[in-house]
């Protein structure tokens, strides 16, 4: 299978972002992308 994308898009504003806190729970049960692949 071969699958080809074009994007195109504007970030404006990138630094007027606060910063985001992602909880300690989210982390912790967090996998790693590249593990969850291999497993398929």
């Amino acid at each position: 299978m071969k699958i080809a994308q074009k994007i195109k898009g504007d970030i404006s504003k990138i630094n007027e972002i606060d910063e985001i806190k992602v909880p300690k729970e989210v982390i912790d049960g967090a996998v790693d992308i590249t593990e969850a692949m291999e497993q398929q």
